[in-house]
């Protein structure tokens, strides 16, 4: 296992590099200083399993830096982390391709969790359990927002947290297209009212009443067609 984590704060690369060893021990962490220097790392060929980059370093232009990232290396999976990014810059970094958001008001363990559900396929988001949307970063003064609720966020769900079995994400997948249980049915060669069961299922694990709850979770999950 090999990880590229570039941050701009010496600290944070400290601590973030003892929960990593602590466990994950068998790991190889490479750090960077800005995304200068991880990209060196990637043009020297031996592709990390994962790369984390900080939102806001120096060389870092947003979703464009992710964009031109996976141009220039498809098969990398490259993930966003940050202390002040705001909703629509981190859906912005999964529509071009990262496979994972970490606010720095994560807890070391649940950092080391995420990456581990990164690197074995998943999408991490974490979604708060109590308003339904993205877990925010450490909002900057600066830009007029409050710090947000620490209590509140360590209170999250991920995608792996739904347990959903491999023929419920298929399922999911139709529904994020919109599609009908008939649709669905004709798709996989099922019968309709095994495709209503699966969608039920679906329902009690996003704790939805509807399709459209059950998109809007998803989505925010970074669920994706």
């Amino acid at each position: 296992m090999h990880f590229i984590i570039a941050d701009d704060h010496i600290l944070f690369r400290e601590i973030l590099g003892e929960y990593l060893g602590r466990y994950m021990p068998e790991a190889k962490t490479d750090f960077a200083g800005d995304f200068h220097a991880a990209y060196e790392m990637l043009q020297q060929g031996n592709a990390p399993d994962l790369v984390i980059l900080d939102y806001n370093m120096r060389g870092m232009e947003g979703a464009k830096t992710i964009k031109q990232l996976k141009e220039e290396f498809p098969n990398q999976k490259v993930a966003m982390m940050s202390g002040v990014a705001q909703a629509q810059h981190i859906k912005a970094t999964l529509d071009e391709g990262a496979v994972g958001y970490f606010p720095k008001t994560l807890s070391g363990k649940d950092f080391v969790k995420g990456i581990q559900g990164v690197v074995n396929g998943e999408v991490f988001v974490p979604v708060s359990k109590n308003t339904g949307e993205v877990m925010p970063s450490y909002y900057a003064e600066v830009n007029g927002l409050e710090p947000a609720n620490q209590e509140e966020q360590n209170d999250f769900i991920t995608q792996s947290d739904l347990k959903l079995t491999k023929r419920e994400k298929q399922i999911l997948s139709h529904l994020l297209k919109g599609e009908t249980n008939r649709e669905i049915a004709q798709t996989h060669g099922i019968q309709e009212v095994t495709v209503k069961m699966h969608v039920s299922r679906i329902f009690a694990k996003f704790g939805a009443k509807n399709r459209t709850q059950v998109v809007i979770k998803a989505k925010e999950l970074g669920f994706q067609t």
